[in-house]
């Protein structure tokens, strides 16, 4: 979890919360394309090669049940 920064962590955690890119973006006043840059980050930190296996990644690791 560490690997991940404050920002890459609160887009991940509303992906693993079933949200799409355009409502992370509205829901963070962040560009679309920002979050997708966010997003491709994680995955290359969590080693996860989609955002399916990112959001599992989060729910295994994020200590949220």
């Amino acid at each position: 979890m560490d690997q991940l920064s404050p920002r890459e962590r609160g887009v991940v955690r509303l992906l693993a919360q079933g949200k799409t890119g355009g409502e992370i973006a509205a829901a963070t006043g962040l560009a679309e394309s920002t979050v997708r840059g966010y997003l491709k980050s994680a995955r290359q930190k969590t080693r996860t090669t989609n955002r399916v296996e990112l959001a599992d990644w989060w729910e295994r690791h994020s200590g949220v049940a």
